[in-house]
Order: structure tokens, then C-alpha cells, then sequence
């Protein structure tokens, strides 16, 4: 390295004319404040430690070189491409860079004007600075090549005077420089000040020798000695790890500045005074690892917790302990330091925390067991004392889970809780952040607030015991309400939170939050496919009941021989079987139109009483055959509706039904009706088995039945109160459940809003008397189903009509080709060609448009009446069509010619009126 005290000329690096071209304004190449805004990377101690030694034994070994292995250190540390040292000259005009590095080691010896450079506004600043493409404000550094993308320079300090910078040069744009950056670069350059002290210091030490005689060597050499010794005291005095010197017996000899702040003892030397601050369990592995070291002259390196005397806490320190070797090899001293890795140590932890959490809220399906697992992951990394309670459907707080190392503390912690409940009125704590759904953090739990809180002596010695230190309470917080709360306390630790760890435990709970309503969803997903699967075995076995008496009655019509009165009683119980899949049928629709918002109620003004009485009506043949007691009250004056009638009867009598149905044989059924509060209240009361408390909130739900359907004969579909439901509320009303519990009975109430304008007299002639029968007509009935088609078709012959029949799509083209009906009565699920299809060819013929087109068929949803529409059909009839149906749509074709576009069709709120 060159003389340090003369800098060569450094014009010739500096292009006057350069000088003279107009450069940009100071703030448009800065980047400073983006410093703090950038992603960092976390602080790596141990390269720094490791960068700051080579420094230490650079400047004993060759002093004279120290500022050019500081600048090579900064390149190495900072994967910087260049950097280097200037400083100012001796007249201040300019700056020369003293020592190079990196891409930029040909400049070494060059510089920049004091007055407009780089250099120069860091000084003026006094602050680091993060310069941009510096040469659109500095032209002249266009010529040190390769160019700057960014420059990082900090001023560096002699003696408390700013006399130049040290600085760091990226020149690819892919290396952007951080926070982490500035502070390896300002901690590395309060070295190289008191380096570059020491080297100043030495070279006029080795002037005063060159003029002194023999005699004065010796002199000077025992001052040179002592001045080294004051710039190592210095020089470590300044860095920022706990340093100190050992004799070749690891006995203590000196301890740096540092070592006083961290521990509040005075630099004294020895090994006695380490054992107190280390943690009880580094201590012996520490001691043990040490001694070997000591009788091996190996190093010693170890991750070791020490006690902050300021903070109050153990800390983590990586512990360096390096041999200095003489000629021979033998150990003459040990260099030892102490680099603080406590946040380093605490995000690696935090990482594998949050790793470890989310791998346990992945699988999550019972969610007790997985909150009282992140509970004990909490301890002792983050809490002494980690606190789980989940919120309950009354509001109140389930203690879930309580985690501490010690089974004491826990059994501590259970004796306070059971003697001194928490009150749910505490100014602090859980009840209050599950009130607000706010954080709470206390960096330090005062003395006075855990007095203050006692409500004895005994329960403040308990409260004492704890040791309790800091604490957090986040809460829970699902997508609409608040899950509970978790607790992280510290204590033995001696821990103090801070706004990291309270940003850590929020977001533990927001994970938490969200595992436990995903564990919900999949509990409900559980329980609806349970219930669907159920209600689908439930539903074939409801179907082929009656599959088996209408083959019985078949069979006795087959060898009754023409006995009338048989022949009687078969039709009437096929009758009966089949008004009750037809009931099955409908209410299945009913549920899917409520559910797609499809169905439209026919509101008239009624009079409830009517609605009453047919609701008894339909369901007085299942309570008489339970032999129940049913019991009507209802009031003298009339209650007026705005109600479909025929849906609200309905209403009714499902309830009515649903109590015969879980009421033992000879049960007591009330129904009331009653005006309250502007409403019409009708009440069905039960002695029946009554609805469990953790039933009652799902009671309405799709497949909801209180006993499985093999417990009950005539258990249902389990659809009936989701129907009621659906119905109360389309007609702006309301239902709700209510029991005592299993055994006790059940009571269902429906509100609805009172009419206040009277209802018209009844008319017995507004139903238009009674209907007329169709004239003989020509029908073709199509059905791929030969017994459908031929009963449909023997059903119309009675009435007097002309029938055909057909059994697929391109059968019935044919035969309407050739018998022209008048009515075509045509399935839509046809092979060969669907009935959609077969209406829209039949339009297309010259005979066609004076045909009725009737679609009869199973498919009856909205949507299938509008493609029916569509295709060219006149009227839809949903299977199964009685006589009395196929009447009236025959009534309506003589009054109807078909005409192109929207057409009439029946739905099946019409059926079911006229079936009922």
C-alpha cells in the first residue's frame, strides 16, 4: 500500500470539461428513504464476526495494508461489485480513493472534487446516502468504468470529524442494495475508523524511530508497545460485539466496552464472572465444550443464551473463541467474541413456528385437538404459558387448552381457576379482547396491576407464584364473528413482547380462525352427507311401499272374478297408494322450486279458519289411526290473511302430520290459533318424543329428522319442516321450534302478518259451476312406457274420445301423419326421438298448426315448461295426471287453437289445487 500521508495528483482523473457539463439536481439520483421500504434480508452476525476478525489480525499482522483489506472485506460481505475508501486531501479541495477493491481497483489513487461529487454531499449531509446512476449529476464518473447502477457511501469519522466515506458500488441492476447493507457498511466503517487511527498512529510511530538513536529504540519501543496496546483498546472498544483476550490457559485478561453495557459489570478480567449470565441450560455443554477446547487448542464456536441486564432476558450470542499460534504452533493467546444473534435466532424460529403450525391446522379436522396442539408448540418458544378458549353459543368462554413445561405451573394454573373463576367483566384479558375483537399487549406487567387484580392474599400469592412477566391476547377472528381467544404469557423466560411478536400471534390466530371454520365446513359437509345419504335411502323405501299394495290389489283384481265389492276395495287402495307417492313427488318439487326461488304463491284474502280446516282435514285419517287426541282452539272473530290458500293449509297440515308421526299411539295433539301483536299465531303442540337441545338449531335443515328413519315407521323424507319453513317464509312469516328436551314433547309456532281489511263474502258461484265435459275427440297418446300410454289412453275412451297410441318419437310422426288427431297427447323422454323434436316436426307440417299439443311427462320443472313452450306445445301436464286433469286440459284445447309463440301451460301448483 502507498504512503497514506501523500496522495498522488488526481487531476488527471478528473476531465475539466466534465466539470463544465450541466448535471441533474442532487435529488434526482437519490435513493435513500427507498432503503427502508425495501425487502431485507435478516442480519447475518456470523459473516460479520467473521469479517471483523480478519480485520484484527490484518491490523497486527500488516498494518500498513489494513485499509485495502477493509475495502476487499465490504466487497466480499456485501457481494458489492466495488468499494472503497476516500478521503479528503490534505487542502480539502478534493477527495482521493485511498483504497480500491473490486471492478473499480484500477482507479486506486484517483478521487472526486469536494465540492460537487458523491463524496463531498454525503459529508454536507452528514448521513449515509443511496445514490442512482450518479454520473447524470456527476458526468466525470462516466469515465470510471464499469459504471455505477447503484452506489451505497457512509461518512467515515476520525477522531469525531468526518474526513471522508466509505462506499459500495453495484454494477449490475439485479443488485439492489437493503437495510441490511447499511448496517454491515456503518458497522465495518466504524472499524476502519479506528483502523485507520491505528495505521496513522504506527506510521508516525516509525518516524520518531527513523530520528531518535539507538538508546531511544529501546524507549520508543516500550511507547510503541503501550500505543498498540491503547489502539487495540480502542479499536475494540468500538465494535459492537462483547471482545476479549484469554492467556494460553483460557484465563481472561481483557473485556471490551461492550461487555460492560451487556452485563453491568465492571471490564474485569478472569472467567468467573461468564457463569452467571449463562443460561442454566448452555452452561454445562458450554463449560464442558470449552474445557476440550482448551486441552486441544481447537476453536471454540457455539450458540449460547446470555443474560441481558438491560432487557432483562436471555439473549442468544454466537461465542467465538479463536487460538493465536506462535512460530512453533503452540497456543499463546485466545481472541474471543460474543456477536448478539438473538433476532436472527428468533426469525428462524418464528419461520419453523409458523411451518410447524400450519402443517398442524393442514390436516385439520377435529379442531380441539389441533388448537391444544399450537398451544403446546407455543412452549417455551414463544410464551412460558400459552392459553387457548374457544367461545361457546351462549357467549361465554371454554377454557380449550392451558401449556407449560412445568406439570406444577399447570396444576398451579388449575387451582387458580377453580378457586377464583375469571370474571367475564375484567377490564383485561380474554373476555375483553372477545368482547371488542381487539389485541392486547403488555410489554411489562406492572406489580401494582397483579395487586390490583388480587381478590386476596391468597389469590395474590398464587397471582405472585406465576411469576407472570409480559403477555399477549389476540382473538380469533373468523369471516363473521369471533372464535375465541389465545394467550401467550411469559414468564421464567423473562421475555418482553414486542410489536413483532404481537404481529406474529395474530397471525398464528388468523391461521387458527381459519382452520376451525374450515373444520366446521367439513363437520356440516359431513353431517349433510350423512343426512343425504339417509334421506335417499329413506326415499326408495318410501317409494316402494306402496309398490307393494298396489301389486296386492292388482293381483285381487287379477282372481276377483268380477266380485264388485273387491274390485271396490282394490281401486280404493290403489287410489290411496298412489295419492301418497304423488305427495312424496310434490314435496320433493316444492323443496326444489323454494330452494331456486321458483315458486310463486297465489295470494288471495282467506280466512284462516278455512285454512285450518282443510289442514285438519288432510291429516285427521293419520291421528285417527294413531288414536290421538286432537284438540282445535281458535278464536270466535275472524282472522283475515294475504296467503295462498291452498299452501298455507299445507303448511298446517305437515305439522299436524309431523306430530302424529313422533307421538306415540294415543297421544294428546293441540293446534291453536290465536291474533297476538298484529300477527296470527298458530301453535301444534305434541306429547311426542320431543327435538334434543342440539337439534333444535337445524331442526329446518334439508334431511333433518330428530330419530334415524329406521326408528320411525313413518319417519318421512325428512324434507317436511324444511318445506314449512320455505312456505312460512314466502308468505313473509316466521317458525320456530321449541322442546324440553327428548321425551318431553315439541311445539311449532308459525307468525304471520295480519290482514286488517276484511275478506269478501263467500260466493258460491265464483268458482263458475261445474265444469263441462269435452267433446268426442281424436287423441294420440305417446308413451315410450306401453302400460302408461295404453291406461292414459283406456282413461280417455271412457270418457268418450277416439284414442291411438304410439311408443317412441318417430312411431308418433307417423301416426299423426296418417290420423290427423286433434289432440296429440306426447311424452318428451321418447327414444328414437325426443317429444321436444316430434312437436317441432308436426308444427312444420300444413296440418299441423290445427293439432293440440299436449306435453305429459315427468319432467316439470320451469325450465322444462319453457322448452316445451318453445317446441310448440299448447299445455304441460305433469306426471301423474288423473282423470280429473286430463278433463280439464281437454276443456281448455276446445277453447284454444295453437297460434306461434307463448302458449298456455299448467304448472303444478295447479295440479295440486286440483288434486286437493
Amino acid at each position: 500500500m502507498r504512503d497514506l500521508s501523500e496522495p498522488r495528483e488526481v487531476e488527471e482523473a478528473l476531465p475539466q470539461e466534465a466539470l463544465l457539463l450541466k448535471a441533474l439536481p442532487l435529488e434526482s439520483v437519490l435513493r435513500t428513504e427507498e432503503l427502508q421500504r425495501r425487502s431485507t434480508r435478516p442480519p447475518n452476525y456470523e459473516v460479520e464476526t467473521q469479517a471483523l476478525a480478519a480485520l484484527v489480525v490484518a491490523l497486527a499482522e500488516s498494518p500498513r495494508t489494513i485499509l485495502q483489506t477493509l475495502v476487499e472485506k465490504v466487497v466480499e460481505v456485501l457481494q458489492a461489485g466495488s468499494a472503497g475508501l476516500s478521503l479528503l486531501t490534505r487542502d480539502g479541495e478534493r477527495f482521493y480513493w485511498a483504497a480500491i477493491a473490486g471492478a473499480w481497483a484500477p482507479h486506486l489513487g484517483g478521487g472526486t472534487p469536494r465540492d460537487f461529487g458523491p463524496c463531498g454531499d454525503v459529508l454536507d449531509c452528514n448521513r449515509p446516502m443511496l445514490f442512482t446512476r450518479w454520473e447524470r449529476r456527476y458526468p466525470y464518473l462516466s469515465a470510471a468504468t464499469p459504471l455505477a447502477e447503484e452506489g451505497l457511501l457512509v461518512p467515515f469519522y476520525v477522531g469525531g470529524k468526518a474526513v471522508g466515506t466509505i462506499w459500495a458500488i453495484a454494477h449490475d441492476a439485479s443488485r439492489r442494495f437493503d437495510a441490511e447493507d447499511l448496517r454491515l457498511l456503518e458497522s465495518l466503517g466504524r472499524f476502519a475508523s479506528a483502523a485507520y487511527q491505528a495505521v496513522e498512529t504506527q506510521h508516525a510511530a516509525d518516524q520518531r524511530h527513523a530520528a531518535v538513536s539507538l538508546m531511544e529504540d529501546a524507549i520508543e519501543a516500550r511507547q510503541a508497545i503501550a500505543e498498540s496496546e491503547a489502539r487495540w483498546r480502542q479499536l475494540a472498544d468500538a465494535m459492537p460485539q462483547i471482545v476479549w483476550t484469554a492467556g494460553p490457559d483460557g484465563e481472561i485478561d481483557y473485556l471490551n466496552r461492550r461487555w460492560t453495557e451487556f452485563t453491568g459489570l465492571p471490564q474485569t478480567v478472569g472467567s468467573g464472572a461468564w457463569a452467571q449470565f449463562l443460561h442454566p441450560d448452555d452452561a454445562q455443554p458450554a463449560g464442558e465444550r470449552w474445557a476440550a477446547c482448551l486441552a486441544g487448542g481447537a476453536a471454540f464456536d457455539m450458540e449460547i443464551r446470555l443474560f441481558d441486564q438491560q432487557r432483562q432476558s436471555y439473549r442468544w450470542h454466537l461465542i467465538r473463541t479463536m487460538p493465536v499460534r506462535d512460530e512453533a504452533g503452540n497456543v499463546v493467546r485466545w481472541f474471543g467474541s460474543s456477536t448478539d444473534i438473538h433476532e436472527q435466532k428468533r426469525a428462524e424460529e418464528t419461520a419453523r413456528y409458523l411451518a410447524e403450525a400450519s402443517s398442524a391446522l393442514a390436516a385439520v379436522e377435529d379442531y380441539d385437538a389441533t388448537l391444544e396442539k399450537i398451544a403446546w408448540l407455543a412452549v417455551p418458544f414463544f410464551a412460558d404459558w400459552c392459553i387457548v378458549d374457544v367461545s361457546e353459543s351462549d357467549g361465554s368462554l371454554r377454557r380449550l387448552a392451558v401449556a407449560h413445561i412445568d406439570p406444577q405451573k399447570l396444576r398451579l394454573a388449575d387451582e387458580l381457576r377453580q378457586q377464583y373463576p375469571p370474571d367475564p367483566d375484567e377490564p383485561h384479558g380474554p373476555h375483553r379482547v372477545m368482547r371488542t375483537g381487539q389485541s392486547e399487549m403488555m410489554e411489562e406487567i406492572p406489580e401494582a396491576l397483579i395487586v390490583q387484580a388480587a381478590k386476596d392474599a391468597e389469590h395474590l400469592r398464587i397471582l405472585q407464584a406465576l411469576g407472570l412477566k409480559s403477555y399477549l391476547c389476540v382473538p380469533l377472528r373468523g369471516r363473521g364473528s369471533t372464535l375465541g381467544v389465545i394467550t401467550f404469557v411469559s414468564a421464567e423466560s423473562g421475555r418482553r413482547y414486542t410489536k413483532a411478536d404481537l404481529t406474529l400471534a395474530e397471525e398464528v390466530a388468523q391461521r387458527s380462525a381459519i382452520a376451525i371454520e374450515n373444520a366446521q365446513l367439513y363437520a356440516k359437509l359431513q353431517d349433510a352427507d350423512r343426512r343425504k345419504d339417509e334421506f335417499l335411502a329413506t326415499l326408495a323405501h318410501e317409494l316402494r311401499n306402496p309398490l307393494a299394495p298396489l301389486r296386492n290389489a292388482l293381483e285381487l283384481i287379477r282372481l276377483s272374478a268380477g266380485d264388485a265389492s273387491m274390485l271396490d276395495q282394490a281401486r280404493s287402495l290403489m287410489g290411496r297408494q298412489v295419492d301418497q307417492m304423488v305427495r312424496l313427488i310434490d314435496d320433493l318439487l316444492d323443496i326444489s322450486r323454494i330452494t331456486q326461488g321458483k315458486l310463486l304463491l297465489r295470494k288471495e284474502r282467506v280466512e284462516i279458519a278455512a285454512v285450518v280446516q282443510s289442514a285438519v282435514e288432510t291429516s285427521r285419517p293419520l291421528i285417527e289411526a294413531s288414536a290421538h287426541e286432537l284438540t282445535v282452539m281458535a278464536p270466535l272473530e275472524p282472522i283475515y290473511l294475504e296467503a295462498d290458500q291452498v299452501r298455507l293449509a299445507q303448511v298446517i297440515a305437515n305439522l299436524l302430520t309431523n306430530a302424529a308421526k313422533y307421538t306415540e299411539q294415543g297421544g294428546q295433539i293441540s293446534l291453536t290459533v290465536q291474533r297476538q301483536h298484529g300477527q296470527a299465531m298458530i301453535s301444534v303442540r305434541d306429547t311426542g318424543i320431543g327435538i334434543p337441545a342440539d337439534h333444535l338449531s337445524h331442526i329446518f335443515e334439508m334431511f333433518s329428522q330428530v330419530a334415524p328413519a329406521l326408528e320411525r315407521a313413518q319417519g318421512g323424507l325428512g324434507i317436511g319442516l324444511a318445506l314449512v319453513k320455505g312456505l312460512v317464509e314466502l308468505h313473509g312469516g316466521t317458525v320456530e321450534a321449541r322442546s324440553e328436551g327428548a321425551g318431553m314433547g315439541s311445539e311449532f309456532i308459525v307468525r304471520l302478518p295480519v290482514l286488517e281489511v276484511p275478506a269478501p263474502a263467500f260466493n258460491p258461484g265464483h268458482n263458475g259451476g261445474t265444469s263441462r265435459r269435452a267433446a268426442k275427440r281424436r287423441i294420440l297418446v305417446v308413451d315410450d312406457n306401453r302400460d302408461a300410454a295404453e291406461t292414459t289412453a283406456m282413461i280417455l275412451r271412457l270418457m268418450g274420445h277416439d284414442t291411438h297410441t304410439a311408443h317412441d318419437g318417430l312411431e308418433a310422426l307417423q301416426a299423426a301423419a296418417t290420423l290427423r288427431p286433434s289432440v296429440l297427447l306426447l311424452d318428451i323422454g321418447l327414444p328414437k326421438m325426443n317429444g321436444y323434436e316430434a312437436a317441432r316436426r308436426i308444427r312444420q307440417e300444413p296440418w299441423g298448426s290445427d293439432v293440440t299439443l299436449i306435453a305429459l311427462t315427468g319432467w316439470g320443472q320451469e325450465e322444462d315448461k319453457r322448452r316445451a313452450l318453445e317446441a310448440g306445445f299448447d299445455h304441460h301436464l305433469t306426471k301423474p295426471a288423473g282423470a280429473a286433469a286430463l278433463e280439464k286440459v281437454l276443456g281448455l284445447a276446445a277453447a284454444t287453437q295453437y297460434q306461434p309463440g307463448p302458449a298456455d301451460a299448467i304448472s303444478m301448483e295447479d295440479e295440486k289445487r286440483r288434486n286437493d
